[in-house]
């Protein structure tokens, strides 16, 4: 069922100030409450702290007659008792000198206070045996005596009640004429918002010729004339959005290639095509995670070209790079497709060996080596490479196997060159 917007303003106004009327009387409900609690609370402790001042185990007659005096100030019931619950002094109707206290007194101030002299509890709970609320204060006093200081609180609810039926007449009134207001304001501000409304649905379905009379000269008015003009910007707009929008679809082809393009940049070498050092650092932080979680195991090796620097300076730098292209397409196609090759820089390679041991990553260094041996390098001739092997284990860092592996290279160096060490 369709509800005009005038009725749903009158609906939503009353509402709310119902909903007003609804959350002061309650707000004020619980201030009141809380601030009646509150300060019967603090005259609870004030009588407590003076029993406690005047607490003299000697002289009981001196503390019962101290006690019936301030029973008056407290309007209330005040009872001394042992800690096993018998009653020592009471100006209770309900409780005699000799009977024994409710269990749960004692039971309560011994979770609530740790049994310390001069550590309370104060309770604010309904007793159905007199129907209302009643405010206890159960204490500790010296020489294992306890006290309970207690005070009917109905009459604050009453009090409460009262002021709330005052406070409801009131906000009666005042709702009685909210209504009226309520009512003719939805008169005022609904016709010029159904015009609104109306030309605003014409704008949604692209009728921009469609134009909004308002007469008020106030900010409804402005609001149609400012919709009258929209209407006519957004005849511009539309058009030019279009034609915006198919040059952003042929953007989009070119920045996804881009990015791809980005992409590949970012991990690959830009001279041999392989893997850079950043790629290679993840990949080795994947097998270390790999071989900890699986039990698994990899194997590194590290190539160096021997005698580069020869190379660059009799033959010149562009020879240089063409001997590292030809060696990175010599590593590259004599590894398994899940062996993964990086420059490590300069005239350094390194190739990674996903579940290899030692002995075979050995074998495939040794592979690496001849192949490179045989190759005749244009303008260069046969050249030579050292490698480093080394197995990952578990108990040492990566960084750690890649130094060990880096030392095992420079004692090839060291032995000789174009050979295989091992790292120690």
């Amino acid at each position: 069922m369709r509800v005009s917007i005038k009725v749903k303003l009158f609906i939503i106004i009353n509402v709310l100030l119902i909903l007003f009327a609804a959350t002061f009387i309650g707000v004020t409900s619980m201030f009141l409450d809380d601030f009646f609690e509150s300060k019967y609370e603090e005259r609870h402790i004030w009588f407590y702290n003076q029993v406690l001042s005047k607490y003299d185990a000697d002289n009981n007659r001196e503390l019962s007659g101290f006690i019936r005096g301030i029973e008056k100030e407290l309007k209330g019931f005040i009872v001394v008792f042992e800690q096993d619950g018998r009653v020592i002094e009471s100006t209770s109707p309900s409780l005699r000198v000799g009977d024994y206290m409710p269990r749960h007194y004692p039971e309560r101030l011994k979770l609530g206070a740790d049994n310390n002299v001069g550590d309370y509890v104060v309770i604010n709970e309904f007793d159905s045996e007199v129907n209302e609320n009643i405010l206890t204060l159960v204490g500790n006093l010296p020489d294992n005596k306890m006290i309970e200081l207690s005070k009917p609180f109905g009459f604050v609810a009453e009090a409460v009640e009262i002021i709330n039926k005052v406070m409801l007449s009131i906000v009666s009134i005042i709702l009685v004429l909210g209504f009226v207001l309520a009512y003719f304001t939805s008169l005022v501000f609904t016709k010029p918002i159904i015009k609104i409304n109306k030309s605003v649905k014409a704008i949604a379905n692209r009728d921009f010729d469609h134009k909004l009379d308002i007469k008020n000269k106030d900010e409804l008015g402005d609001l149609g004339n400012t919709v009258n003009e929209i209407s006519g910007q957004l005849r511009d707009f539309i058009d030019e959005v279009e034609t915006q929008n198919d040059m952003l679809i042929q953007d989009k082809v070119v920045l996804e290639d881009m990015n791809k393009q980005l992409h590949e940049l970012s991990e690959t070498d830009v001279l041999t095509k392989l893997n850079n050092r950043l790629k290679i650092d993840r990949v080795l932080e994947y097998e270390v995670k790999r071989a900890k979680v699986r039990g698994s195991t990899f194997s590194i090796i590290i190539a160096d070209m021997d005698h580069f620097k020869l190379v660059n300076d009799t033959y010149g730098h562009l020879a240089g790079d063409e001997v590292l292209k030809d060696i990175a397409m010599i590593l590259t196609e004599s590894c398994r497709n899940m062996d993964v090759v990086g420059r490590w820089g300069g005239e350094e390679f390194i190739i990674v060996l996903p579940d290899t041991i030692e002995a075979d990553a050995i074998n495939v260094a040794e592979k690496f080596r001849k192949s490179i041996e045989e190759y005749e390098f244009e303008d260069v001739g046969h050249k030579t490479a050292s490698f480093g092997v080394g197995e990952y284990n578990k108990e040492q860092e990566i960084d750690t196997l890649v130094k060990n592996v880096d030392d095992a290279l420079y004692r090839a160096k060291e032995n000789g060159r174009n050979r295989v060490e091992i790292a120690k």
